[in-house]
């Protein structure tokens, strides 16, 4: 496991504390169509993953507990009260996570295109199939930056102009930072082996946005169905022309969706 060495993490705006958590093989660039509008009514917590971004100190491997744990001691140093956790694909499994550790510290979530296990399984078929995850990561042993591109690729596939929303995406991830391999890996495993459904009754009570992309090809749209079922205040959104990535190829939709929501449950 990597060492106790805070993530990075840039705070941004005043207000509630807004907490965002990147995907896998991302970092906190990602967020850069949001920060604008959002830090004019709250404070943004935008943390780098460990391996990730400007958090390269924090190498090595990782599951999904101990990721959570190193994101709780960087950013709660700083939290004037409850959080709202926003994450995306594995970031917000590790929202999901934070909640779990830290129920009373935690306001509501934002799920973006997420969910609670991310492999199929015969009780669970709204996920990747464990073959495509096992594919990446034997690709990923053998040379990292082309399974990103095509991790990349695969995230825009189906939206609104893919072309368009996949340079975005190059241009704030692959021109901008290195990622670790380890720390790749390790969120590889956290993809394909974690499974948080049996702990989300815990959290039930919770507020819960779900923002789904039309046209995902890692999140199925049956997702949205299959997890509001856990939940006793939750809102399923999907928005249509968007992949993966629905605040890359819809950003002003999805801000909208959000800032809705959040002001909903003030």
């Amino acid at each position: 496991m990597i060492g106790a060495a805070p993530l990075h993490v840039s705070r941004i705006g005043e207000g509630p504390d807004l907490v965002l958590l990147h995907g896998w093989g991302m970092h906190s660039g990602i967020w850069h169509d949001l920060i604008e509008p959002l830090q004019q009514e709250y404070c943004l917590h935008l943390v780098d993953l460990p391996g990730h971004g400007q958090s390269q100190h924090a190498c090595g491997d990782f599951n999904l507990e101990q990721l959570a744990d190193m994101i709780w001691q960087s950013v709660s140093p700083e939290l004037q009260g409850q959080a709202i956790w926003l994450g995306w694909s594995l970031g917000g499994m590790a929202a999901l996570q934070i909640a779990l550790q830290h129920p009373e510290q935690t306001r509501a979530l934002v799920l973006v295109a997420s969910t609670a296990r991310f492999s199929q399984a015969d009780d669970w078929p709204h996920a990747m199939s464990v073959s495509l995850l096992d594919t990446f990561a034997e690709q990923l042993a053998e040379d990292y930056q082309p399974t990103l591109q095509r991790f990349l690729a695969l995230q825009v596939k189906g939206s609104d102009d893919a072309r368009a929303a996949l340079r975005t995406l190059r241009q704030r991830v692959l021109d901008n930072a290195e990622v670790n391999v380890l720390a790749l890996q390790s969120g590889l495993a956290i993809l394909k082996q974690a499974d948080l459904r049996h702990r989300l009754h815990e959290i039930r009570h919770l507020p819960v946005l779900m923002v789904f992309g039309a046209y995902d090809m890692l999140v199925p749209l049956s997702t949205a169905k299959a997890l509001a079922g856990y939940f006793d205040n939750s809102l399923q959104v999907v928005i249509d022309g968007a992949g993966h990535a629905p605040f890359v190829s819809q950003p002003q939709l999805f801000i909208q969706h959000v800032i809705t929501y959040l002001h909903a449950t003030k």
